[in-house]
């Protein structure tokens, strides 16, 4: 319930053009936020968004939460985990419910047991470079002659893996 409200104000916020209008929350939105006044979070460090250093957060998505803050009432709380890079660390936290979001963070199948999304306020075109003398054009192309690397964890993680189970 917590995260579905959570996920609903950001998108209620994105869809306010600029922030400039008010917003007209519903009694359980309202109670919500009475209720749950701080949201906790994490995130590595995925420059420009994101930037993590020592237990300090920057970047565009903390701008975004400050504009959030301010039509809101809502505080959010940044909870560093792990090292600021290993996004696999902040994915457990979620699962366990040591934090109550994370930001950035692409849907799959295995995400969706333990978390609810909403729908995304950007998108990253996942990209693959390869050698001139072997151009790959396509994850089934001689797959078994790859060789990948990518961070574990991250959203091109879980899909190349799951693009070339079949």
């Amino acid at each position: 319930m917590k995260q579905l409200t959570i996920y609903f104000i950001l998108l209620i916020l994105y869809c306010n053009s600029a922030f400039s209008a008010s917003i007209d929350f519903t009694q359980e939105e309202k109670e919500f936020i009475k209720s749950h006044p701080t949201i906790s979070f994490s995130d590595v460090t995925w420059e420009p968004f994101s930037k993590v250093e020592a237990n300090s957060y920057q970047g565009i998505f903390k701008e975004y939460y400050k504009l959030i803050e301010e039509k809101t009432g809502l505080k959010f709380e940044f909870k560093k985990i792990g090292d600021g890079i290993n996004f696999e660390k902040v994915l457990n936290a979620l699962e366990n419910k040591k934090i109550d979001m994370i930001d950035g963070s692409g849907k799959t199948s295995d995400r969706e047991k333990y978390a609810i999304f909403s729908d995304p306020f950007m998108q990253v075109n996942l990209v693959i470079a390869s050698n001139d003398d072997k151009p790959i054009y396509n994850l089934k192309e001689n797959s078994s002659k790859l060789t990948i690397a990518v961070a574990r964890g991250i959203t091109a993680y879980e899909y190349i893996k799951e693009k070339l189970k079949s």
